[in-house]
């Protein structure tokens, strides 16, 4: 089911004079997943799912060790207890490229409003560039040429976005 059926990307009204969510950036994923086959979303969507709208059942009742693992199923879509944290330009691109397209999520059930704007913060103001050492560090045996071609499908070159070794 898409998720717009079931949660929201921004509560304020549109004309609120908000930020929304920026058409090129939804763009740029649906061309980045058309541009090459290969090319997939493999980082989790992060989004909050309220109570109630949804039910939490164990997915092994009898297993007492794997208690915290479950099925949730929700139950309320008219009030969308979903609510986009972090994603919304990954999902928009990937409802306009193919809205059947599954993708990770991380779930924060039941977070109050203050754990929901740490969240975000922390998610939009901790990144960082990828050094060359980093990926050295992984000893992949990769073809420079093959890299250079799959990393322009994402407009991205390997030596400005990882830096040069000092």
């Amino acid at each position: 089911m898409p998720f717009s059926e079931w949660a929201a990307i921004v509560r304020l009204e549109d004309d609120t004079g908000t930020s929304q969510p920026s058409p090129a950036k939804v763009m740029a994923i649906k061309r980045f997943l058309t541009n090459e086959p290969k090319n997939t979303i493999p980082t989790s969507i992060i989004l909050s799912i309220d109570q109630p709208g949804y039910d939490l059942r164990p997915l092994n009742p009898d297993d007492q060790e794997n208690h915290y693992l479950g099925i949730l199923a929700l139950t309320d879509r008219e009030k969308k207890p979903g609510l986009v944290i972090d994603g919304q330009h990954r999902l928009l691109g990937m409802q306009h490229f193919n809205p059947q397209l599954s993708v990770n999520v991380v779930a924060l059930l039941n977070a109050d409003d203050t754990e929901k704007a740490f969240q975000f913060m922390v998610i939009n103001n901790k990144a960082s560039q990828v050094s060359k050492e980093n990926l050295e560090a992984l000893a992949l045996h990769y073809e420079k040429q093959q890299l250079d071609k799959r990393l322009k499908t994402a407009r991205l070159t390997l030596t400005p976005n990882i830096g040069s070794k000092g």
